[in-house]
């Protein structure tokens, strides 16, 4: 009767510990989801609301697009968006490729001055993922934008 009684505590007592593992288990499931799904946010933020831009920055390099009547002493200004944020450094030596980064914009983006003249494959090198026109929508409140 002994062993009996032992035997059943410890198979109680082992389902409570596979019950609690589980619950442990399942909410880091969800926080690393949760996480990975934070991380994964492109979406940049705005006063009228969240833009989630197109990765570009391929077609970007290859083929620069602006119109005459956006530039300012040579240089026309976008939006870019980059995997991570550069470092002092490489924000650097983007300036020196023609590309200033300007202002800063949650998830990893910046307002940018570029030069006509930019090498354009710098972005590539600093992982830079989608360049994007200014639009005024971005800068209107929620409100007014509805």
């Amino acid at each position: 009767m002994y062993i009996y009684g032992y035997l059943k505590l410890t198979k109680t007592f082992s389902m409570k510990h596979i019950t609690l593992f589980l619950k442990g288990f399942f909410i880091l499931l969800i926080i690393s989801f949760s996480a990975l799904n934070a991380q994964n946010n492109k979406s940049i933020q705005f006063k009228s609301g969240n833009y989630i831009p197109q990765t570009n920055i391929n077609e970007i390099v290859n083929q620069v697009s602006y119109s005459a009547d956006e530039l300012v002493n040579g240089n026309y200004y976008r939006i870019i968006q980059f995997a991570t944020i550069p470092s002092t450094q490489q924000k650097e030596e983007l300036k020196n490729a023609g590309i200033e980064l300007l202002s800063y914009l949650p998830k990893n983006a910046f307002y940018a001055s570029i030069s006509t003249a930019a090498n354009m494959n710098e972005l590539l090198l600093k992982n830079a993922l989608s360049v994007i026109a200014v639009d005024p929508i971005f800068k209107l409140n929620k409100v007014l934008k509805s």
